[in-house]
């Protein structure tokens, strides 16, 4: 009698909780149709949930390094403290080529260390003096257009910046 008590209990326990617990566990599960229907939003969303405090942190700041290639300090830093970016200065880039791989280098050391989202790339292209990027379009700088003083231009400059 009391090995049929257990039995009865596991089967009542097993019928009724189970599924419960396993609907749970696939809600948490990534879902497609909502991403398509967001726009991108919810892939967003899905990925911070995911993120621990720490990661979440680290996606705050953008850091500079020294040289054309990584070095040890910028790797400590996307690997173990899930830093969200870097800023390429003159002393990182060369030229097009170079400027690519070092950016492909850089995604897959963030993508190898687990990263959930990949590293904002950015520069320090201000235009005029102030232009990093060789071989790239140059524009004049900020205090070259407004002292042009044609609002058309400047609206021409900042559509063309901003693509």
């Amino acid at each position: 009698m009391g090995k049929s008590i257990i039995c009865i209990s596991l089967v009542f326990i097993l019928f009724f909780f189970f599924p419960a617990a396993v609907r749970a566990s696939v809600q948490q599960d990534f879902d497609f149709y909502s991403f398509l229907k967001s726009g991108g939003k919810y892939l967003m969303d899905y990925k911070l949930k995911q993120m621990s405090l720490a990661e979440k942190v680290g996606q705050i700041f953008q850091i500079g390094f020294s040289g054309f290639k990584p070095d040890a300090k910028i790797k400590d830093m996307i690997e173990n403290h899930y830093v969200g970016g870097v800023i390429y200065f003159s002393r990182n880039i060369k030229n097009p080529e170079q400027t690519a791989r070092l950016s492909n280098e850089l995604q897959t050391l963030a993508l190898n260390a687990g990263a959930r989202l990949p590293l904002f790339i950015s520069t320090d292209q201000e235009g005029g003096v102030v232009t990093r990027l060789k071989g790239a379009t140059h524009f004049p700088s900020n205090m070259a257009l407004g002292a042009a003083g044609d609002k058309k231009l400047v609206n021409k400059v900042g559509k063309a910046v901003g693509v």
